[in-house]
């Protein structure tokens, strides 16, 4: 039981410490990146609105459209918890599940207070450059790729 305990009070704490980093970091980059930042060759910093998802596919949809998106993604969040849930308390290691859901609530909550997801890294290489994210898409991205890597056929 006490076991249990330490194990609920780990995982709740690993997925506040994501959320704080992500919802810190955004708050430093909306005061301090209203111009591009070039830190070196390879990383800048330049403030964006993402409405959209990923790369940001669906940036100028309507209103409407952005909002019952943002509900599309909270229903995923939701399914996702529910399936943490489950694996947590089967006694699987769920910390790859916690960040992509801690990614997600904090890309949530910043739809929720400036219309938009706050981005603002930028990785270039040579002349080509990803697209804008933060710390957030950095949590999902790690996330997703050890849950991939450790399923089981």
């Amino acid at each position: 039981m006490i076991k249990r305990i330490f194990s609920v009070i780990g995982a709740l704490t690993f997925f506040t410490f994501i959320l704080a980093i992500d919802f810190l970091s955004k708050q430093w980059a909306l005061k301090t990146t209203a111009k591009e930042v070039i830190l070196n060759q390879f990383v800048t910093l330049e403030l964006l609105i993402n409405r959209g998802i990923s790369w940001g596919i669906f940036h100028h949809a309507t209103q409407p459209f952005f909002i019952a998106l943002s509900v599309a993604i909270s229903l995923v969040v939701v399914l996702l918890v529910g399936y943490t849930v489950f694996r947590f308390v089967k006694g699987f290691p769920v910390y790859a599940e916690l960040l992509v859901i801690a990614g997600a609530t904090g890309n949530l909550i910043d739809r929720a207070l400036y219309n938009g997801v706050v981005d603002f890294i930028v990785f270039h290489i040579g002349p080509y450059s990803l697209p804008v994210f933060n710390v957030a898409d950095g949590a999902i991205i790690i996330g997703v790729l050890c849950i991939v890597a450790t399923m089981h056929e």
